[in-house]
């Protein structure tokens, strides 16, 4: 019988430790999630280039870790997504960049760690998936070529009204910085992709109301 009591006891003082663990590891995640929101605000108070550039921000987790990410866009085109854009995360103490670009359409999948990047200018159209790696944004597969002169599949090249080959080269593909088919590209990009789901951030005006409003939200 006291043997069973001192295990009951024993089980009782582990599940207490396991549990205070876990509430001081919610509670710092909760501290330093309020501490990069008060960061952001005052980056974003200070840096008055960014307001005049980027009209918009918003704040989303890009990989999970309970403290959100802060995207700043312009949304200065046709449609919601923005075309410039900026990264920053808050990385020891301090809110730092960890990418940078151009882009016409974007796909968030925070639950993956991911991010889709695309445009297309007269034709030419760049597609980039990237990984958050908790300090930067990593390129690890890419499609670049000239949507208007290429075929569906990306592996022939189109052809011109007159029925010859159009003068393009086929897309290019890479996965992890080396050249792949367009075959391998897709495959890799299903496999990465398995389970993703998207999230859309919630974009707010880059003024000194919608920062304060925002900042402890």
């Amino acid at each position: 019988m006291k043997k069973k009591m001192i295990s009951v006891i024993l089980i009782l003082a582990l599940l207490s430790c396991t549990v205070n663990f876990m509430n001081i590891d919610s509670v710092q995640a909760a501290s330093k999630e309020t501490k990069a929101k008060k960061a952001y605000a005052e980056f974003l108070l200070k840096n008055k280039t960014s307001a005049q550039v980027y009209h918009f921000f918003a704040l989303l987790d890009m990989n999970q870790d309970g403290v959100p990410e802060l995207i700043l866009g312009d949304q200065d085109r046709v449609g919601d997504d923005p075309y410039r854009v900026e990264i920053y995360s808050y990385m020891n103490r301090k809110v730092q960049e960890v990418g940078s670009g151009f882009s016409g359409s974007e796909i968030y999948y925070p639950n993956k760690h991911l991010y889709v990047s695309s445009t297309c200018r007269m034709g030419e159209e760049i597609e980039t998936c990237y990984k958050f790696t908790g300090k930067k944004m990593k390129a690890i597969a890419e499609k670049y070529g000239n949507s208007v002169y290429n075929a569906v599949t990306g592996e022939k090249k189109d052809r011109s009204a007159k029925g010859s080959l159009a003068d393009f080269a086929p897309y290019k593909y890479t996965v992890d910085g080396k050249t792949v088919s367009a075959k391998k590209y897709r495959s890799y990009l299903k496999k990465i992709m398995s389970g993703a789901k998207e999230e859309k951030p919630k974009w707010h005006k880059n003024n000194r109301k919608s920062r304060f409003l925002h900042q402890m939200q």
